[in-house]
């Protein structure tokens, strides 16, 4: 009488429970990581978009009397405040601070809302509080405000010294460095979690082939 030998069943692959909670953790890491670094590039563009942007730009010559007026819409939400700027690019030799250039100037701004009614206290421009970063002026600024308004430049004396200057005049952004602190929390956590994931899967394989090892 044959007996009959009975094969037993191949082995099963079975991972220990750390290293599958080990493989899953760090699938959970790469799509955290993954996300973040879209929100960091989102959230980048638009403080960059914000930081270039020149709302209402128009150019105007503040060397006599006139009336200008810049409209504010599309501001950024994150900007702690709003400011009217001035572009000029004095030819070199001449006046390099803003007291030099606005010399004689006899101006207001005043804020205008959407429904055309004044908001805030009107500014009357002195050109000895006021400085030359580059070739731009800061004529006025304020924080908050409603999303959507005007400045309106009133001069009723113009100053000499920018005849003949190519002048512009815009709203910027007002931006302090704490607006960039949301894509930079986004670079962090997308850096921060694929290091973890990384990490992770190279002790699973290290682990891995060591059990390898040990079982031949």
């Amino acid at each position: 009488m044959t007996e009959l030998v009975q094969t037993p069943p191949p082995a099963r692959c079975r991972w220990p429970i750390g290293r599958l909670i080990s493989a899953v953790v760090a699938i959970g890491m790469l799509v955290l990581a993954a996300w973040s670094f879209g929100e960091y590039r989102r959230l980048k563009a638009e403080y960059d978009a914000a930081e270039a942007a020149e709302m209402g730009a128009v150019d105007v010559d503040l060397s006599k009397p006139g009336h200008s007026v810049v409209a504010v819409s599309n501001r950024f939400l994150r900007a702690h405040g709003i400011r009217l700027v001035l572009r000029v690019e004095p030819p070199s030799g001449q006046a390099t601070t803003a007291a030099e250039l606005l010399g004689g100037l006899n101006a207001t701004v005043t804020w205008i809302d959407s429904e055309s009614q004044e908001f805030g206290q009107k500014t009357v421009i002195n050109p000895s509080d006021l400085r030359l970063d580059g070739t731009e002026i800061n004529l006025d600024a304020f924080g908050g405000g409603p999303s959507e308004f005007r400045f309106d430049l009133n001069v009723e004396k113009g100053a000499p010294k920018l005849a003949g200057l190519r002048q512009r005049l815009y709203a910027k952004n007002g931006l302090c460095g704490l607006e960039s602190l949301p894509h930079t929390i986004g670079a962090f956590l997308a850096v921060g979690a694929t290091l973890i994931a990384v990490v992770l899967l190279l002790a699973i394989g290290f682990v891995s082939l060591r059990r390898r090892k040990t079982a031949s």
